[in-house]
């Protein structure tokens, strides 16, 4: 890389577009990247600061007597009652993961190393912001009391211990949907409906006497057994009890400083979110929706770099400015105490 003298053009790139779309395309809008994409909705904002819109679900369903709706020849029309509607603020953190190589390392690489390191840092802040959707999510000061409780009470009993006929497991998923139906007053379908766990969860929901005999002597045993046809990687089924969807998020984190004695976690442990996506990936700001988390994207990983040539080394970031909010935690449920 011959040596220039700074300018305008070779110093600083505020916006690197094509890099920042490929990022896009492949971690943030690809639902086979990181499984957040399949739960949380995103919706790209134009100011830092602003609010999301939540109306009162309860008044859709309030019908109390048919005389409050009678309009009998000659009689004024009935009122309208007034739907009470709420602005909620959100701010967005902006998170920036940086990457710096040597001039000598970008001449001498025979692959793009500065595209390679982009995708590093793009990982990274992905994986971050896995993290902080877990912890709004895990979070159960952030749910009301209609919208979480324990496996015991909504099942009864956890769900690893649930025999051939405790029904568990059903009891569990059928209680939160009703739950949810009965919160939203039926805005949102069970088809909307998806639950989110971590892999402990999964393996001991498979596990379980109550999921083995679902398969006993079925012409789908093969399949359950291999981890193939209708059941994913952990023999879970794509569907259970009518709901939309199953998401094991196998997202972890290194949790020690590099040089330390490696130690990685689960972002999800042993809770079960069930969450509503409504419409698919994308939002639009301003409009209200039954998505019960979305991610509010100022800036939706900006790929810059910039060109240190008295230093002869090149240093990049990709910039992620966006808040994560329950929008609608009356379309979700937090189950807790699933499993030992």
């Amino acid at each position: 890389m011959a040596e220039v003298a700074p300018g305008g053009s070779n110093t600083f790139v505020p916006t690197f577009s094509e890099a920042t779309g490929q990022i896009q395309v492949e971690f943030t809008r690809s639902p086979n990247s990181f499984p957040i994409t399949q739960y949380c909705k995103l919706i790209p904002v134009s100011k830092s600061t602003g609010y999301y819109l939540s109306l009162d679900t309860a008044e859709a369903s309030r019908i109390v007597s048919n005389n409050d709706y009678v309009w009998r020849d000659g009689n004024d029309a009935p009122e309208g009652n007034q739907v009470d509607h709420d602005f909620t603020s959100f701010t967005t953190d902006r998170f920036a993961n940086t990457f710096t190589l040597g001039h000598r390392s970008v001449r001498n690489a025979d692959w793009d190393i500065v595209a390679a390191h982009a995708r590093v840092a793009a990982s990274k802040a992905m994986r971050l912001r896995t993290k902080r959707a877990a912890e709004v999510l895990l979070t159960s000061g952030n749910w009301g009391s209609a919208s979480t409780g324990t496996c015991s009470a909504i099942g009864g009993g956890k769900l690893d211990a649930s025999g051939a006929s405790d029904f568990f497991i059903q009891k569990a998923f059928n209680g939160v949907v009703e739950k949810i139906l009965d919160n939203t007053g039926e805005a949102v379908s069970p088809r909307d409906i998806v639950a989110i766990m971590g892999t402990n969860t999964a393996h001991q929901i498979c596990q379980s006497a109550e999921y083995h005999t679902y398969f006993n002597g079925s012409p789908f045993a093969a399949n359950f057994v291999r981890g193939a046809g209708e059941f994913d990687e952990y023999a879970l089924l794509s569907n259970f009890f009518g709901i939309g969807g199953i998401v094991v998020d196998t997202t972890s984190r290194i949790t020690t400083r590099k040089g330390a004695t490696e130690t990685r976690a689960s972002m999800f442990e042993d809770d079960i979110v069930f969450v509503s996506r409504p419409g698919g990936l994308m939002g639009t700001e301003g409009v209200p929706d039954f998505s019960t988390i979305s991610c509010m994207a100022y800036e939706d990983m900006t790929v810059e770099t910039m060109d240190d040539t008295w230093n002869r080394r090149t240093r990049g970031r990709v910039v992620d400015d966006s808040a994560i909010v329950l929008t609608a935690p009356l379309s979700g449920f937090l189950l807790t105490d699933c499993v030992d």
